[in-house]
């Protein structure tokens, strides 16, 4: 029993993902399956795309606002932001001040991107993409699916994106860590 209890543990951990429940979560990846967090430029000019992602609560998602800020220092050509398609309105800078505050026309209830951005880096440097609050609307933050005013929820940062260095993910707890998850298993 604890050898499957392991497997379906370690599962999780690898997983990359996480299942909606009472909170939203805003995550930086690289990936359209948001689940690599970093990038690492062996030197030269390379792209990488930087997605961001949400996770709908319970109550799913109609917006989300947030800023993503990014590393200081040479090396970085940030792109034009591509807008997910199935957005409706869109305002504010997908990196930088004051934020961006993205809705769509119909709730969201899985995992949905909110902007692409091809970067080219020219360096080795390593730095975070980290998200935070939006300057004007604060949060991070979605408006939920909940009619008639789709109130506003907090929503909590998954990870900083890492540039030639690991990423770091924020909601590591007691809760969701790995030490917590043996200790269940010891007992």
């Amino acid at each position: 029993m604890k050898k499957i209890l392991m497997i379906v543990a370690a599962l999780a951990l690898f997983a990359g993902t996480v299942a909606a429940g009472p909170i939203a979560y805003i995550g930086l990846y690289t990936d359209a399956s948001h689940e690599a967090c970093d990038f690492y430029n062996p030197g030269g000019f390379n792209i990488f795309t930087l997605w961001t992602w949400v996770q709908p609560n319970d109550n799913g998602a109609m917006c989300a606002e947030y800023k993503v800020e990014a590393p200081v220092g040479p090396g970085l050509i940030i792109q034009a932001a591509e807008v997910n398609p199935d957005a409706t309105v869109s305002m504010g800078s997908a990196i930088g001040a004051p934020g961006a505050s993205i809705c769509f026309g119909m709730c969201q209830t899985d995992w949905f991107w909110t902007f692409q951005i091809p970067i080219y880096s020219t360096d080795t440097v390593a730095g975070l993409f980290t998200i935070l609050a939006h300057d004007d609307a604060g949060g991070p933050q979605i408006a939920n699916c909940i009619l008639p005013d789709y109130p506003i929820e907090p929503a909590t940062v998954l990870n900083s994106f890492g540039l030639n260095m690991d990423c770091e993910f924020v909601i590591a707890n007691d809760e969701a860590s790995w030490g917590a998850i043996k200790s269940l298993i010891s007992e």
